[in-house]
């Protein structure tokens, strides 16, 4: 009688130490996966600055949802992200930060509306972010705020 105990036991205490041996792998959705990773490669190569700080903007795993996040941030919208950058962005003294994230147009939508939230009162900082496209309007804006807005190309 006892037999059939010992062995449940030893079954499930096997069972339980294959699962804790277990080690999960990244994901799309991991804070630093291969496109996170690579920006911050690419702003390491080009940012001469002996400090940076950065900044994950996270986005969905769909693109109908990474839609609605634009959507959300266009309209003014302030997300945690943007709330950090805002924070980022009005310590003293001024801060290199790079911005990087699996979604470009999420990455600049939360530049943009951070931007809005400051005054062009004093000298800001640096920001750096990974974009296939040059957006002048975008660096004029965060020069206005004392921003200086380096945009990479891939």
């Amino acid at each position: 009688m006892k037999l059939p105990i010992y062995s449940s036991l030893l079954i499930i205490s096997l069972l339980l130490s294959g699962c804790v041996a277990t080690t999960p792998q990244p994901t799309a959705a991991s804070p630093m996966n291969a496109e996170t990773s690579r920006q911050v490669v690419t702003i390491d190569q080009f940012a001469r600055d002996p400090e940076r700080l950065y900044l994950h903007v996270p986005s969905a795993s769909n693109a109908i949802s990474n839609r609605m996040v634009l959507v959300s941030l266009r309209s003014g919208t302030r997300s945690q992200a943007v709330n950090t950058l805002v924070n980022y962005l009005n310590r003293q003294p001024a801060s290199s930060i790079g911005v990087v994230g699996d979604h470009e147009e999420i990455n600049l939508a939360t530049i943009d509306v951070a931007l809005q939230q400051l005054n062009p009162d004093t000298e800001r900082g640096k920001l750096y972010v990974v974009s296939k496209a040059i957006h002048g309007d975008l660096v004029d804006q965060a020069s206005a705020v004392g921003v200086e807005l380096i945009l990479i190309q891939p």
